[in-house]
Formats: structure tokens, sequence, C-alpha cells
């Protein structure tokens, strides 16, 4: 989606994609778009509907300025003081007349007021306002300061299911000696699993697998079987694997009770995919040096997590051993 741009006094709207209005007044920008736009629709005589969100009001007042049809800035030009005047004539104030008694009448009882209708001041309303401009900015700056991935998000029913996976290549770092060869155990071992992006915006690793068996969906395994009970699911004697996993996945989602269900019917443990520990391993230079020639690998701050996964990734993949063991 192309940029939408219009310009008012020393006011500058933009339009970027997806819709976001970022407003500059002078080159400042302005830390509530939708005050903004309320300033400019006050002095360009643009009528805001209260349904309309940031986006609507700043894409229709977009459209407004770049009409045609806004009037020019107003400039408040400083009348001159009038010239002074002789003092008027002392005049004594005439009596006032008396005032006619005001016949008592009953008050009318006041008409009951309609219980879906809240009546507020005009003071109560503009610090309303107030509050919804702080809630958008707060939003706003919290979406920027997370990842960048665009997930569905859980379903309504609260189940989750996984919207991308990737494999982690396996990696072990080991001391050596002079002569090339092997000090001892690895000093250090990453990866070697399976990695998801869940529908809930979450990177799980899942690590260990219940109820290994050959057959891709021969009978369902014991494990499976009592994973389905503890849900409350009956299974049949000749219930194929696949068959119960999917029933599970329908139902419950890939990710419940703290166990992943792959579609071919395996059942894992996962666990959080544990950012700090690959950035802080493949960032040491001094480990790295043990076993690889590789300068340490570079993070970009702005990177959402996703992307900085696809880096370890792709940086483990280029490690070059210094040794042939």
């Amino acid at each position: 989606m192309a940029q939408l741009t219009a310009r008012y006094a020393d006011y500058v709207i933009t339009i970027g994609d997806g819709g976001k209005v970022s407003i500059e007044k002078a080159g400042t920008a302005c830390a509530s778009a939708m005050g903004a736009i309320r300033e400019i629709a006050s002095a360009t005589g643009f009528a805001l509907d209260p349904k309309w969100n940031t986006q609507s009001s700043g894409k229709k007042l977009v459209a407004f300025l770049n009409s045609g049809e806004t009037p020019a800035p107003k400039v408040v030009e400083t009348a001159p003081a009038p010239a002074p005047s002789a003092p008027a004539a002392e005049s004594k104030p005439e009596p006032l007349p008396a005032k006619a008694k005001e016949p008592v009448t009953a008050k009318k009882p006041a008409a009951p007021a309609d219980e879906d209708t809240i009546t507020l001041t005009p003071e109560e309303m503009n610090r309303i306002l107030k509050r919804l401009d702080n809630l958008e900015d707060r939003i706003n700056k919290l979406s920027a300061s997370q990842s960048c991935v665009s997930a569905p998000g859980a379903s309504s029913d609260g189940k989750i299911s996984v919207v991308r996976s990737y494999n982690v290549p396996y990696v072990s770092i080991f001391k050596h000696d002079d002569a090339g060869k092997k000090c001892g155990g690895y000093i250090k071992a990453l990866g070697g699993y399976s990695v998801h992006l869940t529908s809930d915006g979450r990177f799980i690793e899942q690590y260990c697998r219940f109820g290994i068996t050959s057959e891709s969906n021969g009978t369902t395994p014991g494990s499976l079987r009592e994973i389905a009970a503890g849900l409350g699911l009956t299974v049949a004697k000749d219930a194929k694997k696949l068959t119960v996993a999917m029933e599970i996945i329908n139902r419950f989602g890939q990710c419940v009770n703290g166990m992943y269900i792959a579609a071919n019917g395996d059942a894992y443990t996962y666990r959080d995919f544990c950012f700090e520990k690959y950035v802080g391993a493949l960032t040491n230079k001094d480990l790295l040096a043990n076993q690889f020639s590789n300068e340490p690998m570079k993070v970009n701050p702005q990177w959402s997590k996703e992307e900085l996964l696809l880096e370890i990734i792709r940086y483990i993949d280029s490690l070059n051993s210094k040794y042939e063991d």
C-alpha cells in the first residue's frame, strides 16, 4: 500500500503501510495521533465521527485535506488599542422596581433515566478521550517493541496450533590440545531439536518423544492413549494412531498440558526456546575459538525473534572446525 500524505499549517499527516497514522508538527512527531487529528479537524471544520478509530479518522482527514476544500490556516492580527476617551459624566442609578412575587408551583418529578444511557459533562468526556489517547500510545509503543512476526494467535476457544517449524542444527564444542586432539567431553552443546512458532506467538522446542513406534499409523501407543484419557477422550481398542492424534488436535490444539502433538501422531514434551542460551554461546569468542575459526555471531537488536532464530540456524550451519576429528 502506497503512503498517503497531507499537510496543513505546520502539520504533516502520513498514512503508512497497514493504515498506521503518524503526524508531525513542525518536524516533531506528535505523541498522540488522535489528539493531533482532533486539533486539525477543529481548525479546518472537518467533522469527526466518534465511532471512527484513529486509522479511519486519519485516512478520512487526509482525503479531506487533499480535496482542496480545506480553509487556509487562520492568521490572528492584533488590532490597535482604542484611543482613550473622556470619562463619562457620573449618573445616579435609578431605583429598581419592586420584584413581583413568583407564583409557587409544584415541581414536576424528573423523568426516569434510560438505564442504557450515560450522561457525561464536557470535562468528563475530555478526561475519557485523553485516557483513550494515552492507551493508544501505549499499545503502539508495545507493538513496536515486540516481534514483527505475523501469527494468527490462539483461536477464540483457546486452542493453540503450530504456525511454522524450524530445525536447529546440532553443534558441540570441545577443547583441543596443541596436537589438535579433543580433551575430554564437549564443553557446550546446542541444537538438534525442532523449534515451532505457535499461534499464540511463542517459540517452543520439542525435546522428548513419548511412545516411540515404528509404524506410521499403527495401533495407538499406550502413551497416546493415556494422553487422550487424561483429556477425557475414550479410545477404541482398534483405533489408529493418527485418528486419535487428530481427534486430540481438533478438540484441544497441538500444544496441550505441556505436550506437543505432531501431525504424524507422535507426542513430545516441549519447553520455551531459550534465545539467551544460544546468543550467549554463539557470540562468545573465547568459547568458539576452542574449535571453530569463525568470528562470533553478530546480533541486530532490531531483529524480531523469528529473524534471530533464522540467524542462529544460518550461523550454526556456517561453523567451520579448525580440526579434523
